[in-house]
This record gives C-alpha cells, structure tokens and sequence, in this order.
C-alpha cells in the first residue's frame, strides 16, 4: 500500500522546515507555509495551462494538467498543515485522513468526491504511453 495506515495518520508530525527537491544542499530551508504557496501557485498556473489545452483541442494535456493540478492542490493543502505527503500521483487518501486529525472535516460526499476524482486522474495519467519535452508531448510512434 503507498499510503499510510488511516490510524498513522493522527500521529504524523508537523514539520518545520522543509527542504526544496530542486535546490541545492547550499540552498535555505523553506516553511510549511512557503512550500504550500509555492504548490498552490503551481496549480494555479497549470489550471491555465489546462485551460489553453482545452480551447486547443488537446485532450492529452488536459487530462495530465487536470491531474496535475488535483496533486498540487491537495499536497499544498498538506504542506499548510506540516503533513509530509507522499510522492505519489494520487495523495487524496493522506488528505482526507488527515482532516480529521487536524481538526477539519469534509462531508462525506466531499470526500468520497476528491477520491474519486484524484484517483480518476491519477490512473488515466498512470498507463500514458507519452513523454512531455518541452510543452510537446510524444507518443511512442511520433518518437521511432
């Protein structure tokens, strides 16, 4: 299973200081809250990206922007409450459980809601038989 036990959960602790994965050992920790704007600002500027795929007819890229963006949002959300996510397409399992712990909740609808459509996303990006260079994507024909 890649997610935490539900019960593992309540006991994950807030981390102060993150380290950036795309800087350098010489590079200063950034806060929970830093990291959780950055994420969030990353989602932002892929939902416009998805947004000009969809007026280009470029369904491709939008479902991979679509799912990007859902990754985003919900581990910047958990990034904002010190929860280390894990590395994974899919974190809506950490996210729901997690709410609880912190003293939130989503109705059950919502929840089984972001599930879905985290999970969704996530396994039409999985199989892909693309690679993305540069804002182009190719498939495995385009590239023999």
């Amino acid at each position: 299973m890649p997610y935490p036990e539900k019960d593992s959960i309540t006991t994950l602790q807030p981390m102060s200081k993150v380290r950036s994965s795309r800087c350098s050992d010489a590079a200063v920790a950034m806060d929970n809250g830093e990291r959780g704007r950055r994420l969030m600002a990353m989602a932002a500027e892929y939902l416009q990206d998805m947004d000009a795929a969809t007026g280009r007819e470029s369904w491709n890229v939008v479902v991979r922007r679509a799912q990007e963006v859902v990754k985003l949002a919900l581990k910047g959300v958990l990034s904002y409450l010190g929860v280390d996510f894990p590395k994974v397409h899919d974190p809506a399992a950490v996210f729901i459980a997690t709410l609880p712990a912190r003293g939130m909740a989503l109705s059950a609808a919502e929840a089984e809601h972001v599930t879905n459509v985290s999970a969704a996303l996530a396994r039409k990006r999985a199989p892909s038989g693309t690679i993305e260079f540069h804002g182009t994507l190719l498939t495995r024909r385009s590239r023999r």
